[in-house]
């Protein structure tokens, strides 16, 4: 714009001079229209203004497809609109901005975004030119919108079997009746006769009891370490959405725990976990000390897991 108005400046004295030094309608017309320039410019640009609206619209399938609609409604023929954007992170706290500039009724601009999460998208400053350049107005409309790009399901190959993601774990029967796993331990006096072990008892020189054991489902908790690193979360995601599927496979229920964005989620169906991707994406990772990982069956992280 400064060298547009630069550029006129030349334009305003050229056309002075031309008019003091030749006498002669021609030179009048170009001093007419030289002054007359801004002033229709500016009421052209005054009108498009009070007309035009821009509306934004964001939209994503995926990371890499994350794109901002931009709609003017009305737009005004001859001039130029310059769009300053702020793209702002809720999951890892980080904004930044983009110019672009608006050619047409409907604009698409890539929003450049480097993993899933929650993303709130505001148009910081909507200029709309003059056909010359020389002035500029700012436009009334919609300033903010929001965004959410979910993670992908991993590949079957990266997703534990059923039987490696259920945990076992064994319960004294209460009844002794037989059982092929047992456990020995000291005898009570409640204890049937039948289940001392005598051989054992006799080289311990104690009353040993063999209690038979029976399968019992444990709590199923997974811990989901997410850091600042957002290309490692999403794997991190994509690895839990896949454990769902083998879940729901199971009819099996489970606690998600994220120590790093301080959320609990029960979850025994999908829509609890897109619940729970909600509350994820858009929730603030911050730095804290891991609880201990043998408290968790499951622990999902963008590198390995166990």
């Amino acid at each position: 714009m400064f060298l547009n108005r630069l550029l006129y400046i030349v334009c305003l004295i050229a056309a002075g001079l031309f008019f003091v030094a030749y006498d002669g309608w021609i030179s009048l017309y170009f001093m007419v229209f030289a002054l007359g320039v801004p002033l229709l410019s500016l009421l052209y640009l005054f009108l498009s203004v009070s007309l035009m609206r821009i509306h934004a619209f964001a939209e994503a399938s995926d990371v890499s497809s994350a794109r901002l609609l931009i709609r003017i409604e009305k737009p005004a023929l001859l001039t130029s609109l310059t769009i300053r954007i702020e793209v702002n992170d809720l999951m890892l706290d980080r904004k930044k901005t983009e110019n672009y500039m608006v050619t047409d009724r409907d604009t698409y601009c890539p929003l450049g975004l480097g993993h899933c999460g929650t993303y709130t998208v505001r148009i910081l400053k909507a200029s709309l030119q003059d056909p010359f350049g020389l002035f500029s107005m700012r436009l009334r409309g919609d300033r903010e919108t929001a965004l959410t790009v979910r993670p992908q399901t991993s590949a079957d190959q990266d997703i534990p079997s059923l039987q490696d993601l259920l945990p076992h774990a064994f319960r004294p029967k209460p009844d002794f009746s037989y059982s092929e796993i047992y456990e020995y331990r000291d005898y009570r006096p409640s204890d049937p006769i039948r289940s001392i072990n005598w051989k054992l008892s006799q080289k311990r020189d104690s009353m040993i009891v063999r209690e038979p054991q029976e399968t019992a489902e444990k709590e199923l908790r997974i811990l989901l370490v997410l850091t600042s690193d957002g290309p490692a979360n999403d794997r991190a995601l994509a690895k839990l959405k896949g454990i769902q599927a083998r879940m729901t496979e199971a009819s099996r229920k489970y606690v998600l725990v994220c120590p790093s964005q301080k959320l609990v989620f029960p979850v025994a169906s999908d829509d609890d976990l897109e619940k729970a991707m909600d509350g994820i994406l858009r929730t603030k990772v911050t730095e804290t000390d891991a609880p201990d990982k043998e408290d968790y069956f499951r622990v999902v992280t963008g590198g390995t897991e166990r």
